[in-house]
């Protein structure tokens, strides 16, 4: 961590060296400055999905500067990030709408706590979040990688919203400089590792 982007950013370092998957029964030294201790009553195998999917849709709920009862939509909110972006939103207390497709999906949402369930195959999405919102969402997290899930970000979320994307596509997006000026457009690799004593307390129940 010796740039000036790491100093902001060390997960959008340009000189990153990543390390690679790991095998069983080998032993991988991990650089200390990035390593972080786990509370004593948080147990390993519910922690280690925290640390990587868990916190990164961590870091981009708190991108999107949200309040108590505000309205967060969820793009991809059935699979695995999204489904635990729904869980840490409701935490906070923020009105999740999940999107996605099947009853499995609808259903695993629904008991997660989202507000509201809609089925992009089946329901006009940005219709039914004005329906839902009036003025549409304060934020998106927008998992899916599609672009017609981006193209529904930016049409249900309110002027002066935020869209934080983590889902990624190879292609180019074909969102408009107007709605990138009315709304803010955010993105998420990781999550800075100072963020996980605050993820854990959430995790936890405790302030």
């Amino acid at each position: 961590m010796e740039c000036e982007i790491c100093d902001v950013e060390y997960t959008s370092c340009p000189k990153q060296q990543n390390l690679g998957r790991d095998l069983a029964g080998t032993f991988q030294p991990v650089d200390a400055d990035f390593v972080h201790p786990l509370p004593d009553n948080l147990p390993s195998e519910i922690a280690a999905p925290l640390l990587c999917a868990g916190i990164s849709m961590y870091s981009a709920i708190r991108k999107c500067d949200l309040q108590t009862g505000n309205w967060l939509l969820i793009p991809g909110a059935g699979g695995g990030l999204g489904h635990l972006g729904v869980q840490i939103a409701i935490a906070q207390g923020y009105r999740v709408i999940a999107v996605d497709t099947g009853e499995d999906k609808r259903r695993i949402c629904l008991e997660f706590g989202a507000v509201h369930f809609i089925d992009y195959l089946a329901e006009d999405v940005s219709g039914e979040v004005t329906r839902l919102t009036s003025l549409g969402v304060h934020g998106v997290i927008c998992t899916a990688g599609s672009i017609a899930a981006y193209q529904q970000a930016a049409q249900c979320v309110r002027n002066a919203g935020t869209i934080v994307c983590i889902g990624v596509n190879p292609q180019n997006l074909p969102i408009s400089p107007l709605d990138m000026v009315r709304r803010g457009l955010l993105g998420v690799l990781s999550a800075r590792f100072l963020k996980c004593k605050s993820f854990f307390n959430l995790q936890l129940g405790e302030k």
